[in-house]
C-alpha cells in the first residue's frame, strides 16, 4: 500500500466542470455557431410572464454548475405551471429534473449529467430582447454587445480644444437585428434606423375585422312615453302623518302594558320564592299553645304522696 502522499486520487472524478459552463461560444471551422439555443415561442412568452422566477433559477443553476462537488440541487416549491416551465427550460441546460412531495410543497430536484452545460444565449436575455416574428441568434447578440461597448467608449467624446469638425463619429454597426434591445443605450449621435413595416403574419390578422363590412343594426321602435303622467297632489289617507303618529302611539302603549305585566309577574314570583313558614303562621288564625293548656308537657307536676312527712318529695 502506497502512502497517502504518493497516491494519485481525484476526489472530484466524475464531477469535473462541464463544458460550456464558462459561457464560451463553440464555433466550427467555418465560423458557424454550434451550441446556439433556439427557444420556442411558447417558452419565451412564458418566460416574459415569469421573469423574476427565471432570473432566480438561472442564478441557482449557474452556481450549481460552477460547483464541482455538487451532484444535485433542490429548487424552492412552486405551483404546477411554474414547474412545467422549469422542466421545459431544464432541457436546454441538459439537467435531469424530477418533482417530489405533495401540493403545495411540491418542488423540483435537479441532477447534474455528464453533458450538462449553460445554454447560449440565456432565456432571460432572449425574453428581454424578443420581438414577434424575430428569432435572436448569437450574431445579433454579439452585435448588440459591440454596439453598447462602442456607445459607452469615452474616447469618441469631444474634449477641450477639439473642434467639432475633427471629432470622430462613432462607427455604425451594419445589419443590426431588429430584435436587439437598444433602448437603454444613450449616445451623442445615434445611427439612422430603417423601420421595416410589420408583415401580416407578425400582426396576427388583428385588422381583418376592419376590412369586413359591419352589419347594420336594426333598432326597435321607442316604447317609452315622451311625457310623464301628471303628479297626484292629493295625499293618501292611509299614509298621512296623523295616521302614522296614531299607529306609533298605539304600538308604544301596547308595549308599555306588556312590560308592566311582565314586571308584576316577576315581582310575584320573587315574593313567593323567598316567603318563609313564620310568615305563614303569622298570617294564619290558629292560636299558639300556652303553659296552662292540658296538653302542655311543661305544666305543674302532681304530688306523689299526701303525707306530711313526704310533703317535700315530689316527682316530676
Amino acid at each position: 500500500v502506497q502512502p497517502a502522499t504518493m497516491r494519485q486520487q481525484n476526489l472530484n472524478a466524475g464531477w469535473a466542470r462541464t463544458a460550456g459552463a464558462d459561457g464560451r461560444i463553440a464555433l466550427d471551422e467555418f465560423g458557424n455557431e454550434l451550441n446556439a439555443a433556439i427557444y420556442p415561442q411558447a417558452l419565451i412568452m412564458s418566460a416574459i410572464d415569469r421573469m423574476p422566477l427565471l432570473l432566480k433559477i438561472e442564478k441557482k443553476w449557474k452556481t450549481f454548475l460552477a460547483d464541482d462537488k455538487a451532484a444535485s440541487v433542490p429548487l424552492s416549491y412552486m405551483d404546477r405551471k411554474a414547474r412545467t416551465f422549469t422542466h421545459q427550460y431544464s432541457d436546454f441546460w441538459r439537467l435531469h429534473t424530477e418533482s417530489f412531495d405533495a401540493e403545495p410543497k411540491r418542488y423540483i430536484h435537479c441532477v447534474k449529467l455528464a453533458e450538462t452545460c449553460t445554454p447560449q444565449p440565456l432565456l432571460s436575455y432572449v425574453a428581454r430582447t424578443w420581438r414577434p416574428g424575430v428569432t435572436p441568434t448569437l450574431e445579433s447578440v454579439a452585435a448588440a454587445k459591440a454596439f453598447k461597448e462602442q456607445a459607452l467608449d469615452h474616447t469618441s467624446q469631444q474634449t477641450a480644444g477639439q473642434s467639432t469638425t475633427s471629432q470622430s463619429k462613432p462607427a455604425r454597426v451594419a445589419e443590426v437585428s431588429i430584435g436587439v434591445d437598444l433602448a437603454n443605450v444613450s449616445i451623442a449621435e445615434t445611427p439612422p434606423t430603417v423601420i421595416v413595416p410589420p408583415t401580416h403574419e407578425a400582426l396576427g390578422g388583428r385588422f381583418d375585422v376592419d376590412a369586413a363590412e359591419r352589419p347594420k343594426l336594426e333598432l326597435a321602435k321607442r316604447t317609452i312615453p315622451l311625457e310623464l303622467p301628471p303628479a297626484d297632489d292629493e295625499e293618501d289617507p292611509a299614509y298621512s302623518i296623523e295616521t302614522i303618529r296614531k299607529e306609533r302611539m298605539a304600538k308604544q302603549s301596547k308595549k308599555n302594558q306588556r312590560a308592566q305585566i311582565k314586571a308584576a309577574q316577576k315581582q310575584r314570583a320573587l315574593h313567593d320564592a323567598f316567603a318563609s313558614d313564620s310568615d305563614n303562621e303569622k298570617d294564619s288564625d290558629v292560636p299558639l299553645k300556652t303553659a296552662g293548656d292540658d296538653d302542655s308537657d311543661w305544666g305543674d307536676a302532681d304530688d306523689a304522696f299526701e303525707d306530711a312527712d313526704d310533703a317535700f318529695v315530689t316527682t316530676f
